[in-house]
């Protein structure tokens, strides 16, 4: 009886830590998006930042 309280016991134990694992995994993924999508748009910002910027230059030459 005592070993099969223990072997509930560990599997208990064992399913917890599985859960954890997953939710843990969950959070890092959607962090990772997170991140993806952020830099993504910087980059994206920084790259039409800098077209506008050259469109702005070419503006300027042509009015001289």
């Amino acid at each position: 009886m005592e070993e099969r309280r223990l072997e509930i016991s560990l599997q208990i134990e064992k399913e917890r830590m599985e859960s954890e694992m997953k939710r843990t995994q969950t959070l890092l993924d959607a962090q990772q998006l997170f991140v993806e999508a952020f830099l993504g748009k910087q980059q994206h910002h920084h790259h039409k930042k800098a077209k506008s910027s050259r469109l702005l230059e070419d503006k300027k030459l042509r009015q001289y």
